[in-house]
Order: C-alpha cells, then structure tokens, then sequence
C-alpha cells in the first residue's frame, strides 16, 4: 500500500485502519476518503465478469453521490473514492447454478426460523486462507480478516450471494411470526468492519 503523505486524504501515512482515534479528530479536515474494498463472490454458474460488473457499478454510484451538492454543480469533487482491493471468486467448480457456494460461511446449527450465515465465519483462520493474503512474518499462515482490517488493508467487505432461502443473511430476510422468508435471485451485502466490534453497519442491495 502506498498511502499519501497528505492528511487532508485518508487512509494515509499517519492514519489507515477503521476506528483509528485520528479519524474523528480530523474529521472537519479530511476532503476525501478512499475505502479500500474486498469484494467476495459466493454465487456459483454466475455470468463471467458480472460480479466484477455489480461492485463496479455500485462503487461508481456511491462515488458520485458523494459530490456535495453535485445535482448543483457536476464538478464539485467526490468526498468518497471506493477502489477494490481484492476480488475473491469462491464459486464451487461444479457447483449447483444459482446456489451458494460451500465456501459461505455458515452457522453449525442455525435455527430454522433464524439466519444461517455466520458473520463469525469471516474472521476465521479457515476464511483467511480463501481471502488468499499471506502474513509477511510467517509465509505457512494467511492473514485473518480481523488483522487485515487492523493493518488498514480492508475497510468495508462486500459479498455477492443468492437469495435462495438456503443461506441466509440480516440484510435480505423478512423475520414474522410465520417464520422466515428471503427473495429470490441475487443479492449483494456490504459492510464496514471494524475491531473489536468486528461490523459496525451493514447493508443489503436486492438485484433481482
């Protein structure tokens, strides 16, 4: 990573990780921000390239959005510039189209009128080897999610999954009294990570 020396950009040299103290100490002097994504694919048999295309297409929404006041003036300058850090495609070779992928972190005994993916799983020594980074200090072992995020290599976590009522998230089931429900088709989850709250928001984006 190669970090500006300017502080008025974050992450930089002085400052890189989520939940850092310097953040909101400089919050009124920081003109733009620069996520750094990793972006997951759980969607197996999904069209070459589209989930490239979904998390491209979203960060260059959110990107614009943050123009202030930019329905005034096109030119005035993003405050937020996402950029992809890692793209990880954890599709099964021959797995069921449609479906998730083995790979997606799941409870070990979920209820059945409750969610049935683990966020827990994402921080594991299991996943970290999925994510595929290698720690610098010890090249038999990779680095956990939760070290990422502290080093300031990750700021949000972005996964694409299908909607399919097997694997289940927060952000795309409906919880009543006749139990639990999620769409069809596909979905795609967003989330800031943060220590040691682990995810500090999440949102969900149904694509149909």
């Amino acid at each position: 990573m190669r970090d500006p020396s300017d502080t008025t950009l974050w992450p930089n040299t002085v400052s890189n990780a989520n939940s850092d103290e310097w953040i909101p100490r400089n919050h009124d002097r920081i003109r733009q921000m620069r996520p750094r994504l990793l972006c997951i694919n759980f969607v197996n048999g999904i069209e070459p390239g589209r989930p490239e295309k979904i998390f491209s297409d979203l960060i260059t929404a959110l990107n614009e959005s943050s123009r202030y006041h930019g329905y005034k003036d096109p030119r005035t300058p993003r405050f937020l510039e996402y950029s992809v850090w890692r793209y990880v495609d954890l599709q099964d070779p021959d797995g069921p189209k449609g479906r998730n992928s083995s790979a997606t972190p799941r409870r070990k005994h979920p209820r059945p009128d409750f969610i049935s993916g683990s966020y827990d799983g994402f921080f594991t020594e299991e996943f970290a080897e999925r994510i595929g980074v290698c720690d610098p200090n010890d090249r038999k072992r990779f680095l956990t999610l939760k070290e990422l995020v502290d080093a300031g290599y990750v700021h949000e976590v972005w996964f694409l999954g299908a909607a399919d009522n097997i694997v289940s998230w927060l952000e795309c089931v409906e919880i009543n009294p006749t139990g639990i429900s999620c769409p069809c088709g596909l979905a795609l989850f967003t989330a800031a990570v943060a220590t040691p709250s682990r995810c500090r928001l999440y949102r969900h984006h149904f694509l149909g």
